[in-house]
């Protein structure tokens, strides 16, 4: 489906456009337990920098970092399903691979542009 059809379509059904702009559910939750991640992390990181010199043993912090290492890994199991989706999404920095291409064809260039100075 073209760029051209997909806005004939949007036209056509102006009442699919709450569809459209609707949030992703799952990116909300995953926003969620990411905020609640790096908060028992922070938690956890000054408890155990008071606790380090102090008497009282820094327990609850490795414990409350076990947790929060917990919920960021149902985050990443949440993540799964998107990147399942779209394969190719791990290829976003395509420039990088083009680019690459283009600067050995300009070093290419370059080593002949010297060997041919060279032999002059």
């Amino acid at each position: 489906m073209s760029e051209s059809d997909d806005i004939l379509e949007r036209l056509k059904h102006p009442e699919r456009e709450k569809e459209r702009h609707r949030p992703n559910q799952r990116l909300f939750y995953r926003n969620i337990i990411n905020g609640t991640f790096i908060l028992l992390a922070a938690i956890a990181m000054i408890g155990l920098g008071v606790s380090w010199t102090g008497a009282t043993s820094p327990t609850w912090c490795y414990a409350l970092a076990l947790v929060a290492v917990f919920i960021k890994m149902i985050d990443a199991v949440m993540r799964i399903p998107d990147m399942l989706k779209r394969p190719n999404a791990s290829k976003l920095n395509t420039r990088r691979s083009v680019s690459a291409a283009e600067n050995g064809a300009k070093e290419t260039d370059a080593s002949e542009a010297c060997k041919q100075e060279e032999g002059k």
